[in-house]
C-alpha cells in the first residue's frame, strides 16, 4: 500500500464523553492498559494485561515489579485506549480512564479464566485490584483529510468523571 501524500492530515472531526456503559465495554473487550503510580523515582506509566470483574479491574505482576511494590495502598490509574475504524477512512480514537486506591488482593480475586497475565512456575506474583470508583472516557473521531482546513474540530468534553 503506498504510503499517503505528504499533504494528507489527520484532522480530529468531533470528540464526545463515552457513557459508564460505553467505558466498561470498552474495557472488557481489552486486556491490556497503561496503569499510572508513583514510585520512589517518580510518576510511572507501565503497560499490563488486566481483567475486569463486575466491581474492579484485576492485575498480576512479578513480586520484582515496582508496581507490587508502590501501587498497594496507593492512587492509581489504568487507561485503555485504541482505535475503532469506521467506513469513509473515519476512525475513533478511544480513551477509558480507571481512577482508584489499589490493595493487593486475594488469590481467588482473580475471575476464572481472567485475562490476568499468566506466570511460570515458581515465580513470586502479587494480585493488584483497583476497584472501579471513578470511570470516564472520551472518542474522538479522526479523519484522514487532505486539507486540514475543511474538517472543524468539535469542542472537547474529556475528563474522568466520578
Amino acid at each position: 500500500m503506498p504510503a499517503p501524500p505528504l499533504h494528507t492530515h489527520s484532522t480530529a472531526v468531533c470528540e464526545r464523553a463515552l457513557s459508564a456503559d460505553e467505558c466498561r465495554s470498552w474495557l472488557e473487550n481489552h486486556r491490556c492498559g497503561q496503569l499510572g503510580f508513583m514510585s520512589g523515582r517518580g510518576r510511572r506509566s507501565v503497560a499490563v494485561c488486566y481483567a475486569v470483574r463486575p466491581d474492579a479491574v484485576v492485575l498480576r505482576v512479578g513480586d520484582y515489579n515496582d508496581i507490587a511494590h508502590y501501587a498497594p495502598d496507593a492512587h492509581v490509574t489504568l487507561e485503555v485506549d485504541g482505535f475503532t475504524p469506521y467506513s469513509n477512512g473515519v476512525t475513533e480514537f478511544e480513551t477509558v480512564t480507571v481512577a482508584g486506591r489499589a490493595t493487593r488482593a486475594r488469590p481467588n480475586d482473580a475471575p476464572d479464566g481472567s485475562g490476568c497475565a499468566v506466570w511460570p512456575d515458581g515465580v513470586a506474583t502479587t494480585l493488584i485490584c483497583v476497584p472501579i470508583l471513578s470511570l470516564g472516557g472520551s472518542a474522538a473521531r479522526v479523519s484522514r483529510n487532505r486539507d486540514p482546513n475543511q474538517l472543524q474540530q468539535a469542542p472537547s468534553s474529556t475528563g474522568v468523571r466520578p
